[in-house]
């Protein structure tokens, strides 16, 4: 794996577009690399509104590389010739570029490793140290390729005056993000209406193949990213909501099943019979239960995705959906385990 850009001891120019084509939306940063300009696109998916400055808030996957000319650093407005077609009304519509400049300035790349590129900017809404990370293709229905880019900036920081000063240490920056308060107001937020969908959430499983029973993780605090891009944010105080919520239904005798997701060959049926709320290294919920299903598995082959019915706040300056209260429907026995990745896909929203 290559580096992104080339270290850099000076201040070069970035520019950071906006890029719209019929009703699709990227970001692409472009950085100066000696005499060219290289740009790198990152998707604008679901319910990302922008790009914000506040560390460790900003998390989004691309694909594309390339490079441009310099001039590239002050275009704005519609290209010339079409860069996409859309089926709109059952006709194939061709659809110019439409390029927006999003913010711009100097900026100084810093350490370059085969996982990561550090960058500092001094833009006008964006500044300090972003990283932009290398990882294995998690989305592929939504790109191409073995691998994709994620633009981060991180709660770890140094500024963009002191990039270049090996005297000044990197810092940790306690986001003071509205995401915090929700969870400390988590029984106000409770009481609004919020948006009501259906969720999936994929995480690990084991399964003793003697007993016919399995353990695994239901839930966690924190933030989890969709495979198109939409967050959601669980705080503590969902977590035990959702603990409660479970216990419940298990004390009252109603049963929470066990099941397959369709795409798996071997089919799984059972019951959750146990759940228990574990509060380190963070908050998250562990179940266990009975099965019936194949004798051949394999360790880390499978997960679960635990399907509920959440009522969410959208926080629109975190960027999230804050989920404060959920209805278990089921869980189910999937083929991507948490230890690779853990997302929640929406799949109906009324």
């Amino acid at each position: 794996m290559t580096n992104l850009f080339t270290y850099s001891k000076k201040e070069v120019d970035f520019v950071l577009h906006e890029h719209q084509v019929g009703s699709k939306i990227d970001y692409q940063l472009s950085i100066m690399d000696g005499d060219e300009l290289r740009f790198l696109s990152f998707n604008r998916t679901g319910e990302m509104a922008g790009i914000s400055n506040v560390p460790n808030i900003t998390k989004i996957f691309g694909e594309s590389e390339d490079t441009r000319v310099p001039a590239w650093l002050t275009f704005e407005g519609q290209t010339k010739n079409s860069e996409g077609e859309e089926n709109v009304d059952g006709k194939t519509v061709q659809f110019p570029g439409f390029y927006t400049i999003l913010d711009k300035g100097k900026a100084i790349v810093g350490v370059q490793t085969d996982d990561y590129s550090e960058v500092f900017l001094s833009g006008e809404q964006l500044t300090d140290r972003w990283i932009i990370r290398k990882l294995p293709n998690l989305f592929p229905k939504v790109f191409g390729g073995k691998t994709i880019n994620l633009l981060w900036k991180p709660p770890v920081q140094k500024s963009f005056n002191s990039a270049l000063d090996y005297n000044v240490d990197y810092n940790t920056v306690d986001c003071a993000c509205p995401i915090k308060n929700a969870s400390e107001n988590f029984a106000k937020l409770s009481r609004g209406e919020g948006t009501v969908m259906n969720s999936e959430m994929v995480t690990d499983v084991n399964f003793d193949k003697e007993l016919q029973t399995f353990e695994g993780i239901a839930g966690a605090e924190g933030t989890w990213i969709d495979m198109f891009n939409n967050k959601y944010t669980y705080t503590k105080e969902f977590i035990v909501h959702h603990y409660k919520e479970q216990l419940a239904r298990l004390e009252s005798g109603d049963t929470i099943e066990l099941n397959t997701s369709h795409e798996l060959e071997h089919q799984f049926e059972g019951k959750i019979t146990g759940v228990r709320l574990v509060r380190e290294p963070i908050y998250h919920i562990v179940v266990n239960g009975i099965y019936s299903g194949p004798a051949d598995l394999t360790d880390g082959e499978y997960g679960l995705s635990y399907e509920y019915r959440l009522r969410s706040s959208w926080n629109e300056e975190f960027q999230s959906w804050v989920p404060f209260f959920a209805t278990t429907d089921k869980i189910s026995v999937v083929r991507k385990p948490a230890c690779k990745i853990c997302w929640i896909n929406k799949v109906k929203q009324f």
